[in-house]
């Protein structure tokens, strides 16, 4: 049997992938197990603003593994219907792939990436491209789940983003 190619990201041009949870503890273990990432940064409540205006307020955990990042989003209020959306109202646990995303190099890029996807009428739930998240980063959200099922993120971090982004573990 040949050996797995040494792939730098499950997802070639996009760095993350994300889920959506209503139990972070109890998503955490299941990546655990899963994939094998121990380590975690976690923030019980992190907020940015939704192309409406108004915030979104969300726990996360937050691993590298790799090439990879996994993220793990649960909706705790404020505008969170890009993501309470994806659960239902089962009773129990719930983890659901949200979406990727692809980190830019540069600002431009991401600036150019919307210009363009805004040309094709791509839904924008998210856009904070004129004004970074908590400092941190620029991103933008694009709704493609009537095409490709799910979500793409866009992103560029700032300096402090990326100072910011050291404390999440690398695993692995």
């Amino acid at each position: 049997m040949n050996a797995s190619p040494n792939y730098q990201s499950m997802y070639p041009g996009f760095q993350q992938v994300a889920y959506v949870t209503n139990d972070v503890d109890a998503a955490v273990d299941s990546l655990r197990k899963a994939y094998a990432v121990e380590k975690w940064f976690r923030v019980d409540d992190f907020s940015f603003a939704m192309a409406s205006g108004k915030d979104v307020h969300i726990q996360v955990a937050i691993a590298n593994l790799g090439g990879t990042q996994f993220e793990i989003i649960k909706p705790v209020g404020g505008d969170d219907a890009m993501y309470r959306d994806a659960l239902d109202d089962k009773p129990g646990f719930q983890l659901v792939f949200h979406h990727l995303c692809k980190v830019f190099d540069e600002e431009a890029q991401l600036r150019e990436h919307r210009d363009y996807l805004k040309g094709l009428g791509v839904p924008m739930p998210m856009d904070n491209c004129d004004s970074p998240s908590n400092g941190i980063a620029f991103a933008l959200y694009c709704d493609f789940r009537d095409t490709l099922g799910h979500y793409l993120e866009y992103a560029w971090f700032t300096d402090a983003g990326r100072e910011w982004a050291k404390q999440i573990p690398q695993n692995g």
